[in-house]
């Protein structure tokens, strides 16, 4: 079920579609990722993406009593890997961190 989340979310940001992403964490985290943050994600990640990307599952860590899972995309652009780090409660997703490795 991971995978599929996170899959939806990925193709929710490269799309632009709010309800997705949205739609895919949890309702607190919803509620914490305000329409700013989100603008603010898409406007960086979306562009980036528009020529493709591949995710590839990289394994998860326990952290403070969580597990935390871990995915790289790939941008077919020529852009650098990105490295996605997820915590799910159930389904969805309840914290979310998208980076590039080298900043």
């Amino acid at each position: 079920m991971t995978d599929n989340t996170i899959q939806r979310l990925v193709a929710a940001i490269k799309a632009g579609d709010v309800d997705t992403f949205r739609g895919s964490l949890t309702p607190d985290f919803a509620t914490d990722m305000t329409p700013k943050a989100v603008a603010a994600l898409f406007e960086q990640l979306s562009p980036a993406m528009a020529a493709g990307y591949s995710l590839h599952a990289l394994g998860s860590l326990q952290q403070d009593g969580m597990t935390v899972h871990i995915y790289k995309i790939s941008l077919k652009d020529g852009g650098n890997d990105l490295l996605l780090r997820a915590v799910m409660d159930s389904d969805k997703i309840s914290g979310l961190l998208i980076t590039n490795p080298l900043q």
